[in-house]
């Protein structure tokens, strides 16, 4: 690229211009009155549990938390309050590029300028909402704090180099405007900097004396325009103009000279990482021709989709590429586009933290710790190879899929006679039953025979036979080694026997056992021995009674293998021996008495009672000094009872003794058995007397277990392999109930099976296989054959037969030499040759089957129609599509790779890069929240190495204000791409010093930016004084044209025409009004179930000022019957005024006060205009024509100057995906012809229910369809995707048929064409299927069986 031009004169003189420019739009407000919002920290409610402020260094400046109640006046105060901060989120989540919130401090006041009341210490604060808690907080940014320059100049005398230090000193220090010890220290200093009367105060409240720079100690939250470095950046463009470093494209917009393009590679394919279309080839290859490519982006266009593309793209190239846009929303959408691929490779800085580049630093350290330039380099050459064979397939696939089409029109020919593909297919399904005759393939010839020829070969059948002629020279098989047939049937009468009772038991062994020719195989093994097992049978068997043990028996086992302790069995036997000598001992005192006792320890009563067995052994009842403080004696005397009556005698206390002993025997014994048996599933101790003799013969069974399962185990060890012993685990250990299961059944099978099959079967197998190896020593003849096969396949019957035939052939053998003659002429029918040479079938009969030679014509055509029928063309389709799908997964790993091998080569070359990298992520883990006691130091080396960094990472995405700021003239990439020009006024146009190469992406069809802080005028002015009148496009030349616009009118563009957001019905409209019908929607209509996708709403509405409250009211009752309709569950919501932001803002605090803020937020709920919605779209979108009708007629309401009103129109009606809802209170008869308003009404009062024209289904379509309909789907007909046409769409699932009619005869460009429509609507989500007219009429149910898979394949 250079220049051919003059001297630039023009240049500088715009440059000057837009410097002015800029400058006078960056208003500076003076004071507070001037903003929509500021509120003083210290008016807040004090002492309130839902309002916590917080100071410099704290996680947040301001909490505010919802009352849920409004009794008190406080909580009404708190309710409105946090109302305000609701609608202030919302404002900068949907106004972020023009307005910021600060925190601010160091209010100026002059004595000198008396209407100055405005801080000039600010820090850009963060917002944030929580739906669900409802809670709002407002917190640091890490943005640095700033000083108002602009404001302080305007006080006389203050020295403008003094302002430059403190603004550097504010910058360096890191201070921030919360009040203080620090800044009000700071505060102090630079009020006595700026001016010898200086001061600060503290306390407003009190009485204090003006002086020049008065300022006001005290923290406000202010909503204030974002200030600009433009100012600064055109000076350094003039700077850079003067030193001979020009920008060749202002230069072309000036007028001053011509960029001449230089030539460049042509780009074949594209690297793109997502589906792609031709037009974005094109952008592609226009970007490395030209120096600015121009993309016309209609709305729901794929512009984000294109740019993500071309960034994938060029990343790969190892390009820098920086990404712009007006607004942070379109960035957002962006960077979620880009392919995640590329982490760590893309960059934003569109969110005031460092979250973001921390997440990238992190991610290149640790792919640069992981990964070799070497490393890289080998992967991308071996994807380079892969990529270009997919590249290479798929054209040849292509190729091929085009000839299958063309020979779908070529004729057949049959001797002199020509015939169509579907003329051919036709005779032979007519003559389809002759075609069987002659078997196999034949060549196109004559039919080779006479009739006198014919009819000799077939009576020459029954002459001789074929084993007659193929015997001479055979060796056969000696008949005396083979088996007779009584010797035959023994074996196989043995073989049904032992085979039989073979399957009696392989079910009952192992799983996966199998019977093989060598032997039972069992888990991989063959096993071939047998033997004599008896007595191990009856162990197996023995096992059983073993199995689903209660847990008392099995832990019985556990004891008697020494697996758990037995002393406590030992003590259970002990204990109930005891209780048997004590019972046994004391049976009359026993029997029949029962006990009541007191409630005092056991061991004590029986003491007392010992007490009381001596007192009465001397005298007739205790006396009272026996009794005398003796507490548990007199218990015992009253309570202690023995069948309800108290102790009264000597008799009495011996038998309350036994029984006592006897209690506490019992409840010894019942602790352990309980422990054993009783908690274990055994029976409770209640029937311990009944179940006693069962429980110790059980336990001493139980205890023998072991010697049974130990010889069960060794003698198996012996028998079987490893693999299953080892499947018994441990012979210590106590087997499980299924391990014996597995024993006692199937092991115990799996024994009885290899005794029979291994001894008994295989021996008559192998007299079978003797039989068949001797009748091996040829399979030219077809007896001897018979008599392998009958061997082979024991059939008696037929063995007998055959061994009887063969007994007689072996007698007698002649020689045939006949027919060879005839036969040899059948060369060109091999398989028919082959049924005469054999007699097989008809062939072997005397007469010459009918029809023969109509079979021969038949099968002739049938193979020229078979050429075209399998044509594997369907499966070519499917190829194709998969690798389609294959280059975007091969582009994605390829362009990462190449991105990765590029920065990796880049470190290489240079190590400071990487020192760098991680220097940056290292500072910023140490920087943590900022408030460390070194971080101002680091927060500074943090900045320091964040400039560098940025010259590292491959793609920037940021802001045009960013950029402007921070990054014009200062940083330099290799691509710049602008998202949503259209939206940026002409001071974006600094941009261009950023690359040598611009795509700029834009719409000059939709909304431009309006006049910001400078009257028309002055504009105007300005433009007189700084440009002259043959200036290029000098009308042009003000704050509403937008940097798309001034570069269109220097440079080309292309149109993305493929519209994918909105269903047709809505984007028609747009369609008519702005694009002269060039858009193509794509999206189906019927892929929502929101119905109707236009709905109009008539209110009777008055226009006051630029409010209509009714419609107002009306769209806030759709709104909440949309949010109570299931059918519209997570759709989003958006409302558009047609007149004006008043109408919005009202409907907006509508929606914030009365619907359900989670609703609000989930629902992504927001009112503006259409300015406000450019760039965003949402699923429903309500429009408020606020208009409404008057005595007269209404004034015209035309496409307006520069079609501003037709461009608000495109924009609005353009937002929704799924359905837009017109709240109108005029009606068509309101309004003049050519009211825009007017034709917007009528558009919606139009029906759209047959939006594509209706397309007449050919007869073959119609047929598809009644065969679909009978395999049960639900067809449907006349869908289309834009301009093509879908004849027949299955419902469920949705499948749009191809249905391609053979009577069709198109030349290969057009082929071509209608191949590259159904790529198209595969790429746009379509999934189709193919049928062909030729392939359904030679084999309908076929073809129709194969569409029906095909159809259910794409659920």
């Amino acid at each position: 690229m250079f220049l051919i031009g003059v001297i630039m004169d023009k240049t500088i003189s715009l440059l000057r211009f837009l410097r002015q420019l800029s400058y006078e739009k960056d208003k500076t407000i003076s004071n507070l009155d001037e903003l929509d919002f500021y509120m003083y920290l210290d008016d807040l409610p004090k002492n309130s549990t839902y309002i916590a402020t917080g100071g410099p260094e704290d996680e947040f400046i301001l909490r505010i938390k919802r009352p849920f109640s409004s009794k008190s006046a406080e909580d009404r105060r708190i309710q409105d309050l946090y109302l305000k901060f609701l609608k202030l989120f919302y404002i900068i989540q949907n106004e972020s590029e023009d307005l910021d919130l600060y925190i601010a401090n160091a209010i100026l006041t002059s004595s000198s300028e008396s209407d100055i009341n405005y801080p000039v210490f600010t820090k850009r604060i963060n917002i944030s909402m929580d739906p669900k808690k409802q809670i709002i907080e407002l917190k640091n940014s890490n943005v640095a704090s700033d000083l108002n320059v602009k404001l302080l100049s305007k006080i006389s005398n203050v020295n403008p180099m003094e302002l430059k230090r403190i603004s550097d000193e504010l910058r360096q220090n890191y201070y921030n405007p919360i009040s203080s010890k620090e800044s009000s220290a700071f505060m102090r200093g630079i009020a006595k900097r700026l001016h010898a009367e200086g001061q600060v105060v503290e306390d407003y409240t009190a009485d204090y004396k003006l002086t020049p720079v008065t300022l006001i100690d005290r923290n406000v939250i202010i909503l204030a325009p974002k200030t600009s470095a433009a100012t600064t950046t055109f000076d350094r463009a003039i700077a850079f103009y003067e030193a001979d470093r020009k920008s060749p494209i202002i230069s072309q917009i000036s007028g001053d000279a011509v960029i001449h393009e230089e030539e460049t590679k042509p780009l074949d394919f594209g690297l793109f990482t997502k589906e792609y279309n031709s037009e974005q080839l094109n952008i592609l290859k226009s970007s490395y021709a030209n120096t600015v490519t121009l993309v016309d982006g209609p709305p729901g266009s794929g512009k984000t989709h294109t740019v993500a593309n071309i960034i994938g793209h060029y990343l790969a190239e190892g390009k820098r590429i920086l990404v712009l846009s007006k607004k942070k929303k379109a960035l957002r959408v962006l960077k979620n586009m880009i392919d995640p691929a590329f982490n760590g490779l893309v960059v934003s800085r569109i969110m005031d933290s460092n979250d973001d580049i921390n997440e990238t630093l992190y991610y290149i350290n640790e792919f640069i710790s992981n990964h070799t330039t070497l490393e890289m380099e080998a992967k991308a050459k071996k994807l380079a190879g892969e990529r270009a064979d997919i590249l290479s397939r798929m054209e040849e696939t292509k190729s091929t899929i085009l000839n299958i089409l063309e020979t779908e029109g070529l004729p057949i020919y049959y001797d002199d006679e020509k015939l169509t593909p579907i003329e051919a297919a036709k005779f032979v399904v007519d003559n389809y039953e002759y075609m069987s005759l002659i078997p196999g393939s034949i060549k196109n010839t004559a039919f080779p025979f006479d009739k006198d020829e014919l009819d000799y070969l077939y009576n020459s059948n029954k002459e001789v036979s074929f084993e007659e002629e193929k015997a001479l020279d055979k060796n056969l098989p000696d008949i005396n080694e083979l088996l007779t047939p009584s010797q035959f049937e023994e074996v196989l009468a043995n073989l049904d026997r032992l085979e039989f009772e073979s399957l009696k038991y392989k079910p009952l062994a192992p799983a996966g056992t199998e019977l093989t020719d060598d032997g039972v195989k069992v888990m991989g093994e063959i096993l071939t021995t047998y033997g004599d097992y008896d007595e191990l049978y009856t162990d197996l068997e023995a096992l059983k009674s073993y199995i689903d043990l209660p847990e008392w028996q099995q832990n019985a086992i556990r004891a008697g293998l020494n697996i758990i302790d037995n002393k406590q069995y030992k003590e259970l036997s002990r204990l109930s021996m005891e209780v048997d000598r004590f019972r046994a001992a004391n049976i009359e005192t026993l029997t029949g008495k029962s006990m009541d006792y007191p409630k005092i320890a056991r061991a004590d009563i029986i003491e007392e009672l010992g007490i009381l067995e001596e007192i009465y052994s001397k005298k007739d009842k205790p006396g009272t000094f026996d009794m005398l403080f003796k507490k548990n004696r007199k218990l015992v005397m009253d309570e202690f009872k023995i069948n309800g009556e108290p102790i009264r005698s000597k008799k009495d206390v011996s038998d309350a003794i036994v029984l006592m002993n006897y209690d506490v025997l019992i409840d010894e014994l019942k602790s352990v058995y309980d422990e054993l048996i009783a908690s274990k599933e055994g029976e409770p101790f209640d029937d311990y007397f009944k179940n006693k003799d069962f429980i110790f013969q059980k336990l001493e069974e139980l205890y023998a277990f072991k010697d049974l399962y130990m010889r069960v185990h060794h003698r198996l060890t012996e028998i079987l392999p490893a693999k299953i012993i080892n499947k018994l685990g441990p012979v210590s250990e106590n087997p499980s109930s299924e391990i014996l299961a597995y024993l006692s059944t199937d092991i115990y099978n799996l024994l009885k099976l290899m005794n029979l099959y291994n001894k008994e079967v295989l021996t008559q197998r192998k007299k079978l296989d003797t039989n068949a190896e001797l009748l091996s020593s040829t399979d030219e003849i077809e007896i001897i054959n018979a008599l392998k096969n009958d061997t082979l396949n024991k059939k008696l019957i037929q063995y007998s037969e055959d061994y009887a035939e063969y007994e007689a052939m072996s007698r007698r053998i002649a020689i045939a030499k006949k027919r060879l003659q005839l036969l040899k002429r059948l060369d060109i029918a091999p398989s028919w040759k082959e049924f005469l040479d054999r007699r097989f079938g008809i062939h072997g009969e005397r007469e010459v089957p009918d029809h023969i030679e109509t079979a021969w014509k038949v099968k002739i055509l049938d193979e020229e129609v078979s050429k075209i029928i399998k044509n594997p063309y369907e499966k070519m389709r499917k190829m194709l599509s998969w690798y389609r799908k294959s280059i975007i997964e091969n582009n994605r790993e390829y362009a990462r790779t190449l991105s990765w091998y590029h920065f990796l080569k880049r470190m290489d070359e240079n190590p400071e890069i990487r020192q760098t990298l991680k220097g940056l992520e290292l500072t910023y883990k140490k920087i943590g929240k900022g408030t460390g006691r070194d971080a101002k130091e680091l927060k500074a080396k943090a900045d320091d190495l964040l400039r560098e960094a940025q010259g590292y990472v491959p793609c920037w995405i940021m802001t045009i204000d960013d950029c402007i700021d921070n990054v014009a003239l200062k940083q330099y990439f290799d691509l710049t791409i602008v998202d949503e020009a259209s939206q940026a006024d002409i001071l974006s146009l600094p941009i261009v010093y950023t690359s040598p190469k611009i795509i700029a992406i834009g719409d000059d069809k939709q909304t431009t930016p309006l006049y910001a802080n400078i009257g028309i005028d002055r504009v105007k002015n300005l433009r007189a004084a700084s440009l002259s009148e043959d200036f290029p496009n000098y009308h042009l030349m003000d704050l509403t044209t937008s940097l798309y616009d001034i570069l269109k009118a220097s440079f080309p563009s292309f149109l993305l025409k493929e519209q994918f957001r909105s269903v047709p019905e809505i984007i028609e409209y747009s369609n008519k009004l702005s694009y002269d019908g060039k858009i193509l929607p794509l999206r189906d209509t019927n892929d929502t179930t929101i119905k109707p996708a236009l709905k109009l709403v008539h209110v009777d509405g008055v226009r006051e000022g630029d409010i209509n409250q009714v419609e107002a009211d009306k769209i806030l009752e759709i709104i909440k019957e949309i949010l109570a309709d299931p059918a519209y569950d997570g759709k989003t919501i958006g409302v558009i005024s047609l007149l004006g932001d008043a109408q919005a803002k009202l409907i907006d605090d509508m929606m914030i006060e009365q619907i359900d803020i989670i609703d609000y937020d989930n629902r992504k709920l927001m009112a503006g205009t259409p300015v406000d919605f450019q760039g965003d779209e949402r699923d429903i979108i309500l429009l408020s024509m606020v208009d409404s009708p008057q005595d007269k007629p209404l004034r015209l309401m035309s496409e307006g100057g520069e079609d501003l009103n037709k461009k608000r129109y495109n924009v609005a009606f353009s937002r929704a995906r799924d359905q837009e809802i017109l709240v109108t209170s005029l009606r068509q008869k309101d309004l003049k012809t050519g009211d825009l308003r007017q034709f917007t009404i009528e558009y919606f009062e139009e029906t759209h229910e047959n939006y594509h024209k209706n397309h007449t289904l050919t007869a073959f379509e119609e047929e598809i369809k009644a065969e679909l309909e009978r395999a049960g789907f639900e067809v449907q007909t006349n869908h289309s995707a834009g301009k093509y046409p879908l004849p027949l769409v299955v419902k469920e699932p949705k499948v749009a048929v191809m249905a391609h009619s053979a009577s069709m005869k198109p030349d290969r460009d057009k082929l071509n064409t209608e191949l590259e429509t159904t790529l198209t609507l595969e790429r746009v989500g379509w999934k189709l299927a193919h049928i062909r007219e030729s392939k359904y009429i030679y084999d309908p149910k076929t073809a129709i069986d194969e569409l029906v898979e095909n159809i259910n394949n794409r659920r």
